[in-house]
């Protein structure tokens, strides 16, 4: 029952890169072009691709500011802080990082025990109605509790559970102060100005990936506006449909009904959001078309060798690509997405 708690986190950090991917996504191909037309037939889609080299565009060139860097050393030192034990109370406050030991029962059956789980109150990285159950507890008190389920998968989802639970250990986060001591000491860096160097240059690395791909999208775009499409109807279905599960995902993450996230969160009504994902389907269609067209008549190709260096960079194992045969294929759409953003940018001209 509580698994799901812990990968809320996790799961909340993904909805910033979906959102991102389909923001940039849907600026450039529009139902409105009128650029594409339908076949019903067994027929692929296919694409008479327009002019894709020489295009004048003004670079995104984004302004790393005072505040950004002062973020930016702020998050680093708090991220490089230890975690002390409390010895000067024995009751939980807000911003206290916990030991806790927990029991779940449901009319009186045990279903779950952990013990050992690490959490911060107050910071909803686990569960923030469950931090909450925890605030003025003290260090070995036992604290009873009900707790709504809320991951929607679960069969219990939303009964109320009872919860059992003892703080083992309360921690503070230690004092963190921009000196030279303290960068010396969790940076491996002599003095302050070091540090805030590496900090800069690790923000203008950032920024640089960042606007590449928004000024790749924007050559895209161009492209993919210009072109003309002939879209299979079956494969638009099937691209519909992975967005509405996308979105149905999304809506999970925020503890929402889609119809409820999609009022809330979208600020758009039933059609508008039909209207939205018709859009999304077709554009994902257009771009996927429109790079394999210039791969095919540039010849870029992915090797084997960037195929294996690409998994091994995210972390994938032999056994990964054993169990999940697509992997390599998508790792493959990623080099080659990227592979073409490059020829693109090398062959537009900058206004």
């Amino acid at each position: 029952v509580i698994l799901y708690m812990s990968s809320v986190y996790i799961k909340r950090k993904i909805i910033f890169i979906i959102i991102l991917i389909t923001s940039i996504t849907c600026v450039g191909c529009s139902r409105d072009n009128k650029n594409y037309s339908w076949t019903q037939s067994e027929q692929s889609s296919i694409i008479e691709l327009s002019q894709y080299e020489e295009i004048q565009y003004s670079p995104i060139v984004t302004t790393i500011s005072e505040e950004d860097i002062k973020k930016a050393i702020d998050s680093k030192l708090f991220s490089a802080a230890e975690m002390i034990i409390e010895d000067t109370r024995s009751n939980v406050i807000n911003g206290d990082s916990v030991v806790v030991d927990y029991i779940v029962t449901y009319q009186g059956e045990v279903l779950y025990i952990n013990n050992d789980v690490k959490l911060t109150i107050g910071e909803g990285t686990f569960d923030i109605d469950f931090e909450r159950s925890l605030l003025s507890a003290q260090k070995g008190e036992t604290v009873i509790f009900d707790y709504l389920v809320k991951d929607k998968e679960n069969d219990l989802y939303n009964k109320t559970v009872q919860i059992e639970a003892v703080v083992t250990q309360i921690y503070r986060v230690e004092e963190y102060v921009l000196s030279d001591e303290y960068v010396s000491k969790h940076f491996d860096i002599d003095t302050v100005e070091e540090f805030v160097d590496s900090v800069v240059i690790s923000l203008e690395k950032t920024r640089d990936a960042e606007d590449r791909v928004r000024n790749a999208y924007t050559l895209l775009n161009d492209v993919c506006n210009n072109s003309t499409f002939v879209i299979n109807k079956e494969e638009f279905e099937q691209t519909r449909t992975f967005v509405l599960s996308k979105y149905r995902d999304i809506a999970n993450i925020y503890d929402m009904e889609l119809s409820e996230y999609v009022e809330k969160i979208l600020n758009m009504n039933e059609s508008d959001f039909e209207n939205f994902c018709d859009d999304e389907a077709v554009t994902q269609i257009q771009m996927k078309l429109v790079i394999e067209e210039i791969a095919q008549r540039e010849n870029i190709v992915i090797s084997q060798n960037e195929l294996e260096e690409c998994a091994k960079s995210k972390g994938y194992t032999e056994l990964d690509l054993l169990k999940f045969p697509t992997l390599y294929k998508d790792l493959e759409s990623e080099l080659m997405q990227d592979k073409v953003y490059d020829y693109l940018l090398a062959h537009s001209i900058k206004k």
